[in-house]
């Protein structure tokens, strides 16, 4: 004879409704657009007027150049995307300095044109073939030739510039 106690019949009841909930899931993080704004620094250093915005079609309209290297965070790696020097010379910028601003509220070392003139690094928005996202160094992530120039940079000067995350270039 089987007996049933108003215990385990309760238990057993809430166990079901349980099961039979949806699983509860985290609203989808609101993902930054992929998207570049390029400032003139003010004299202070604070970020001063906007030059221009590249959006995700802009960018993508863009040459793309790819560089298989290293970096600070990944193994060797293939990264797509457009050539710093081309954003550049789009607003007018021969010379001088920039910094790279990024989501988290990082500010890079100073950059030089002369070093990205010399070395092409690209802000890449791939990489492996999958569209970089914050969660993998995105949407935009700098890429210097780290593994044909070792000697130049695998030094902390040059670990500062491969910057992630990237919202936004600061002229000096």
């Amino acid at each position: 004879m089987l007996v049933h106690s108003p215990l385990r019949v309760g238990s057993l009841a809430i166990a079901v409704l349980v099961a039979s909930l949806p699983l509860a899931r985290p609203a989808a993080a609101k993902l930054p657009p992929l998207s570049l704004d390029v400032y003139q620094r003010t004299p202070s250093g604070e970020q001063g007027k906007l030059l221009h915005h590249f959006s995700a079609e802009e960018l993508g309209a863009m040459p793309q150049y790819t560089i298989i290297t290293s970096t600070p965070w990944t193994a060797r790696s293939t990264f797509v995307g457009v050539r710093v020097e081309d954003i550049l010379k789009k607003v007018g910028v021969a010379s001088g300095t920039f910094r790279l601003a990024a989501y988290d509220g990082f500010i890079s070392q100073t950059i030089y044109v002369s070093d990205v003139m010399k070395y092409h690094p690209i802000f890449a928005t791939s990489m492996n073939g999958e569209q970089l996202q914050i969660r993998n160094f995105g949407p935009i992530f700098t890429i210097f030739p780290r593994d044909l120039h070792p000697d130049v940079f695998n030094n902390y000067r040059f670990e500062a510039s491969f910057a992630r995350q990237i919202k936004a270039l600061e002229v000096d």
